[in-house]
C-alpha cells in the first residue's frame, strides 16, 4: 500500500469514529427521540404535569391579551389628553 491509500484508510476510520460518538450521544439520542415520538414530558416532571403547562399557557396568553388591551387605552388616555393640552395652550381668535 502506498502512504496515499493509507492516510485515506486512516482518515475515513477516523470520520467513522467520530460520527459514531457523535451519534450515540445523548443529544443525539434526544433529537431521535424527539423525531420519532414528538413531543414528550422531561422525565423529571410529574404524569399530569403537561395539561398543568397547557393551563398555564393559556392563562399567559390571556394575560397578554389584558395587558395589549390596557396597553391600548393607556395610548388612547394620551392621545385624549396631549388634544386637551393642545387646544388649552391655543391663543384665543378674535370674537
Amino acid at each position: 500500500m502506498e502512504s496515499f491509500q493509507v492516510l485515506e484508510l486512516v482518515q475515513t476510520f477516523l470520520f467513522v469514529v467520530a460520527v459514531g460518538v457523535v451519534a450515540y450521544s445523548p443529544i443525539a439520542r434526544a433529537i431521535g427521540r424527539r423525531i420519532m415520538h414528538g413531543k414528550t414530558i422531561a422525565p423529571d416532571l410529574p404524569q399530569g404535569s403537561d395539561g398543568r403547562v397547557e393551563d398555564l399557557s393559556g392563562e399567559v396568553a390571556a394575560l397578554r391579551q389584558a395587558m395589549y388591551e390596557q396597553q391600548e387605552r393607556l395610548d388612547f388616555t394620551e392621545r385624549v389628553i396631549a388634544q386637551v393640552k393642545e387646544k388649552s395652550s391655543l391663543p384665543a381668535g378674535p370674537r
